[in-house]
């Protein structure tokens, strides 16, 4: 074979270096096009980061401005956002059953003193608790439809509140006025139907429920103490 001239070698180096620099020219493309989709997923990837940050921004401000529902000692309260007011709702029901078995044709039930007696119910306490809060301030409402006899709507409390210098707390409205132990105890706690009879005869002088009045009573672990008019 004929030895290669020294114009051969050129051309075929030339050739090697074009071909070099078309391999190079198309890994500059391709590495231009791999950089411009990496800025797409990066501006990608940016937008959704802040599209969910916004989300969480939204979904805090919503939560923020949601009124909260809750059920503390199994009372209804809704609770404003900023947690300065609330709205609460309870209720009482005490209901009083009583049957009696007799029979007119017995001896006994047909002698002079005998008496029949009646069978039936009766609503002992019906109330509906609405109280509301804001800040310092307290405001009940407590209409009653139970009593003896029941039928007969009555205010058990309609009053207003103020406890901004613990630990006193101002009321006045209709009430019932803090006074002794077993009358301060509220009536879901009985542990029988009612308060003993001295505790009744000694409150109906001057306290009881549904009192019009005003005063304040302020209380610690050490001790109770109470004014009203």
């Amino acid at each position: 074979a004929p030895a290669p001239t020294p114009g051969s070698q050129i051309e075929a180096i030339q050739a090697q270096i074009n071909a070099l620099q078309e391999q190079l020219q198309q890994l500059k493309t391709e590495l231009g096009q791999t950089n411009a989709q990496l800025r797409e997923s990066q501006t990608q990837t940016k937008q959704a980061q802040d599209d969910a940050r916004k989300a969480q921004e939204d979904a805090k401000a919503t939560a923020a401005a949601t009124p909260l529902i809750t059920f503390p000692n199994g009372r209804p309260t809704i609770t404003s956002p900023k947690k300065s007011a609330s709205l609460a709702l309870g209720l009482q029901l005490q209901i009083d059953m009583g049957g009696y078995f007799s029979n007119r044709k017995d001896n006994y039930v047909q002698a002079a003193r005998a008496r029949e007696l009646n069978t039936g119910s009766n609503l002992r306490r019906g109330r509906i608790f609405v109280v509301g809060k804001y800040g310092d301030w307290t405001a009940n409402l407590t209409p009653d439809f139970g009593g003896s006899p029941d039928g007969t709507v009555s205010l058990y409390e309609g009053n207003i509140n103020y406890s901004g210098f613990k630990p006193i707390t101002a009321t006045i409205g209709f009430f019932k006025p803090w006074y002794s132990l077993q009358d301060s105890m509220s009536s879901s706690d009985f542990l029988f139907m009612e308060r003993r009879a001295i505790v009744e005869i000694a409150r109906n002088v001057a306290a009881a429920a549904a009192r019009a009045s005003i005063g304040l009573k302020a209380s610690t672990y050490d001790y109770f103490a109470s004014a009203y008019f």
